[in-house]
Parts: C-alpha cells; structure tokens; sequence
C-alpha cells in the first residue's frame, strides 16, 4: 500500500502502515494527545499552551516566507 499526504506538504508523521498524518498543527496535536500522558511536549496551563502554538506556528510561516520559499522557488 502506497500512503499519500491528501494536502501534499511537510511535514509528515507516519504512525504506522496505514496512517499518515500532515501538517505541524495536526501531527503535534496527535503526538501531545496520545504519546505524553506522563510528560506533556507542552506544559503548563492552557494559557502558557497556546502562546507556544502561536508562537510555533508564527515562526513555522516566518521561516517558510523568509527561508524554504526563496530556496525552493529559486531560478539556478
């Protein structure tokens, strides 16, 4: 079996044979939900939560707009 990404773009999180998942958002949400019972990726209140997403997710665009794509679109 072939796993496809339906949105076409990285990253993406392969659990197992038949599942696939993309998108920053989705695979931390999944990971956070499922493999840190003991430890959260993300501590402390749900406050002090969502201003790392913010955070993440600024820097995720900043760094693609300012970075990947100059480097991918980038005429040799």
């Amino acid at each position: 079996m072939t796993l496809t990404n339906p949105a076409g773009t990285l990253p993406v999180y392969l659990e197992d044979a038949s599942t696939a998942l993309s998108g920053i958002e989705a695979i931390t949400e999944y990971l956070e939900e499922t493999k840190s019972a003991q430890t959260p990726l993300i501590p402390g209140d749900a406050f002090e939560r969502a201003e790392v997403r913010r955070l993440a997710g600024w820097f995720d665009g900043k760094f693609y707009v300012e970075v990947s794509e100059p480097l991918l679109t980038e005429k040799v």
